[in-house]
């Protein structure tokens, strides 16, 4: 355990004498006997003042702008000190510290390079004293004694060494009251224990609504929460995400113990002003639905939220998903824009148009009645028109017919594109002369290969290999031998990865792209499709002189 002794004289030499020392004489040496002292440099490189303490006493420290290690030359101390320095504190044991300012012996400063004598005379004790043990709580606790303060000790354990008579103590900590004792020494040793009471107040912060607590701005901790405050006026604050904040003032007096409730926080609440083009949407928030806009939705509470938008009727079906956010209390206006007037209007004529496609057969026959030829160009046509208008995402996914939704093998998107795939490109490989039909009408082949791919793409038709042979004919009779030969190719391909070609169609397929390829004058390639159409064409041609004429055209 540390021990700090304090050696008093009497209460009239105290200020002169409590040091232990007095100082005698402070001088400047001459420049000659500094010349051969090696002066240390301090931080900045600059060499240092030597100042010689002459004292036969041992033990004293010096504090104060000292560098390095003191030394000790027979009866006396070298100090060395940075340049500038104007003051010294010389600290000797069991005595009050004695600060030495150099002005008072007419030297302003200690100077570089150069050297100075300080000479101490050492002062009696007075013969009356006594011993004084003192242990306080808590160990922070700062002493005076005589109005002297004494160096901190981290034990609480002091010893002093008091002349005879009355002394005072004062004691204080923060945080804790101030005691002011006044004693008496005498010939016997004698021992004080002061506990120091504390003046903080304890406060209790209670409440329904668990948040974070903070008084005076600082963060304390999560309610509920007991602590230790000084004695004053705090204001205390309660938070939490998604709710309102909440504030109380309070005022401490010393040693109180408090309970605070603070009110029930208030949830963070908005209300969505919803409305929709075109209005009449289902609303679901959060899974929840809320009815058809225009609509508003109260109470929804803080934090982030989706919002999905249906639109379900005879022309159009539509889903959008929109976030929301609730950060504080009041009012949001939503609007989701699901079609225009514009592109409702026009996905409820395409809805009319597409249903009677379904109906309407290649060849102008359907089971609700004979479509006539003219009148069927127009429905087709007019339908092209209107899928060429849409994006792929209406035509694959929002077109729907509520008679077809029972059908789980033929969509009616796939019935519209297979029809109007077929209108197109029809060409009956087999029949020289338009086909006839009902009423002496006739049918004329309807070359546009274009469209029928226009078709399949806003389907996302995968055409078979009939449907390829289909455009590759209809290519090759619009003269288009380009496009012709590419469509045959891959009709081959296809049909050959599948299964080999036997049948009387594929032969007459064959033997058109062998005849492009003889007009674009390519021999090689025009030998190898007339010897695949030949293949076909004689196992599955009934009549001799039409099997003659293949050959003959093949020569």
């Amino acid at each position: 355990m540390r021990y700090l002794y304090l050696l008093f004289s009497v209460l009239l030499s105290l200020a002169s004498y409590g040091q232990g020392f007095k100082v005698k004489s402070l001088k400047l040496q001459d420049a000659d006997d500094a010349s051969s002292i090696i002066m240390r440099k301090d931080a900045y490189g600059e060499p240092c003042g030597l100042l010689k303490v002459d004292t036969k006493v041992t033990g004293v420290e010096f504090v104060g702008r000292v560098v390095g290690k003191i030394s000790r030359p027979i009866d006396e101390y070298w100090v060395y000190l940075s340049s500038g320095t104007e003051e010294l504190t010389i600290i000797r044991p069991n005595y009050l510290p004695m600060k030495v300012r150099f002005a008072d012996y007419s030297i302003d400063r200690i100077e570089s390079g150069m050297v100075y004598t300080l000479s101490l005379k050492d002062i009696d004790l007075h013969p009356e004293k006594n011993r004084i043990t003192l242990q306080v709580k808590p160990t922070t606790t700062e002493i005076t004694v005589d109005s002297i303060p004494l160096q901190p000790n981290k034990d609480g354990y002091y010893q002093l060494l008091l002349p005879k008579g009355e002394h005072n103590v004062q004691l204080s900590a923060y945080t804790f009251r101030t005691v002011n004792k006044t004693f008496e020494t005498g010939k016997e040793p004698q021992s004080m224990e002061v506990e120091l009471e504390s003046v903080l107040a304890t406060v209790t912060i209670t409440g329904p609504t668990r948040g974070e607590i903070r008084v005076n701005g600082e963060q304390k901790g999560i309610l509920p929460w007991t602590g230790k405050l000084m004695p004053g006026e705090y204001t205390v604050d309660l938070r939490r995400e998604g709710y309102l904040p909440t504030q109380k003032t309070i005022t401490l007096s010393e040693q109180e113990v408090s309970t605070v409730t603070m009110p029930e926080l208030e949830q963070i609440k908005g209300v969505l002003n919803v409305t929709t083009q075109p209005a009449g949407c289902t609303v679901i928030l959060d899974g929840h639905p809320y009815g058809r806009t225009p609509t508003v939705i109260p109470d929804v509470i803080f934090g982030d939220h989706t919002l999905a938008f249906d639109v379900d009727s005879v022309a159009l079906r539509r889903h959008k998903e929109v976030p929301v956010e609730i950060t504080e209390v009041g009012s949001q206006d939503i609007h989701c824009t699901l079609a225009t007037d514009a592109e409702f209007d026009l996905h409820r004529r395409a809805l009319e148009w597409f249903k009677n496609g379904v109906y309407a057969d290649v060849k102008g026959e359907s089971g609700q009645g004979y479509f006539p030829p003219r009148a069927a160009r127009v429905w087709y046509d007019s339908i092209v028109a209107v899928i060429d208008s849409l994006d792929t995402s209406f035509f694959q996914e929002q077109m729907h017919f509520q008679e077809f939704e029972g059908n789980p093998t033929l969509s009616a998107m796939q019935r519209v594109a297979d029809r109007l795939f077929l209108y197109y490109t029809y060409i009956d490989v087999t029949e020289d002369e338009p086909i006839r039909m009902k009423k002496g009408a006739k049918y004329t082949f309807v070359h546009e290969p274009e469209k029928a791919l226009l078709i399949a793409q806003k389907a996302g038709k995968e055409l078979s290999r009939h449907e390829m042979a289909y455009v590759a004919m209809s290519f090759a009779a619009l003269q288009n031998n380009s496009e012709a030969i590419k469509w045959f190719t891959k009709w081959w391909d296809k049909e050959s990865a599948e299964n080999e070609p036997t049948d009387y169609a594929s032969g007459r397929c064959c033997f058109a792209a062998a005849k492009i390829y003889k007009s674009m004058e390519m021999a090689d390639e025009a030998r190898t499709w007339f010897s695949r159409a030949l293949n076909i064409l004689e196992k599955t041609e009934k009549s001799p002189a039409k099997l003659r004429r293949y050959k003959q055209a093949a020569q």
